[in-house]
């Protein structure tokens, strides 16, 4: 019998990887915001972010930026007043088409469309008793004209005759009536057309000032939110100069931000647009009243 040899378990041999520890990757800088953007006599002012400034020159250099934009916006704010103003009182001016159009609409009203319907219907109700009368006149004529000639009644023959006389005259006066409610329908549609015109061209001067008027509230608006947004950029400027710097302006901090045009700017575009306001935010249709 042969010899078995012993059966032996294989070595496991267990390796162990230990973790490779990789060097840490450095983090890029987050990119510092974008600066802002202010718009001022055709020019783009940049102002970027103060805190990523790296010295008291650059800070000063965006603070001057600051005051140019301020500036070149004070001189915008002159002149988006006056266009304001200007349309606001083209909109007072058509008041006064509303005021002709309403008096020139109450005299066509009263003095022609009305006695007009009025008169028409008149004719209407005398042109249907003619109509009846012509009947009942046209029932005797037939009836006297059935009858032999021997049978007809002398007086009853005149007096039909009468009748007929005088029914042209009345046919006779209706035609006339009829020709003079023909001529002054046409004198009235032709002031009817007349009026619509002097109706659209209201309507169309009230649309176009109160597109102006938006108009002009939305770059006032503008411009104060800018000159306000220059403001607290050099305030913030003027804190990193004098907290990190140790930089004080002295008497002259405030700047062009002390100076009474800049408050006095800021002080006639809040008044311009609260006058603005009561026409511009209101719909045109219920702006003035429509025709």
């Amino acid at each position: 019998m042969p010899h078995l040899c012993p059966l032996h378990t294989p070595l496991l041999l267990v390796v162990t990887l230990a973790a490779a520890t990789l060097p840490a990757q450095s983090q890029p800088a987050p990119a510092p915001p974008p600066p802002q953007v202010i718009s001022a006599g055709g020019t783009t002012y940049k102002l970027p972010d103060p805190n990523t400034l790296q010295s008291p020159e650059a800070v000063h250099s965006s603070l001057a930026t600051a005051e140019m934009a301020a500036k070149a916006l004070t001189a915008d704010a002159a002149v988006q007043t006056d266009a304001a103003k200007s349309a606001a009182a083209d909109d007072q001016k058509n008041q006064q088409l509303l005021a002709d159009y309403n008096a020139s609409r109450e005299n066509y009203d009263t003095k022609e469309a009305k006695p007009f319907i009025d008169e028409a219907q008149q004719f209407g109700s005398n042109l249907k008793r003619y109509d009846s009368v012509l009947a009942n006149y046209q029932a005797e004529v037939a009836a006297n004209n059935s009858l032999q000639p021997a049978q007809r009644n002398a007086a009853n023959v005149e007096r039909l005759n009468h009748w007929k006389e005088d029914l042209e005259t009345w046919k006779g006066k209706l035609s006339n009536w009829y020709s003079t409610l023909e001529a002054r329908q046409s004198s009235i549609y032709k002031d009817s057309a007349a009026l619509m015109q002097q109706r659209q061209r209201y309507i169309d001067a009230n649309e176009q000032a109160g597109y102006r008027l938006n108009l002009s509230q939305r770059k006032l608006k503008s411009i104060l939110d800018q000159l306000l947004r220059c403001k607290a950029y050099a305030d913030k400027c003027r804190e990193i100069l004098k907290n990190k710097y140790n930089v004080y302006p002295g008497k002259s901090a405030p700047g062009y931000f002390g100076t009474t045009v800049y408050q006095g700017t800021i002080d006639d575009l809040k008044t311009e647009l609260e006058k603005l306001k009561a026409n511009s935010d209101i719909p045109f249709d219920n702006r003035k009243t429509n025709p």
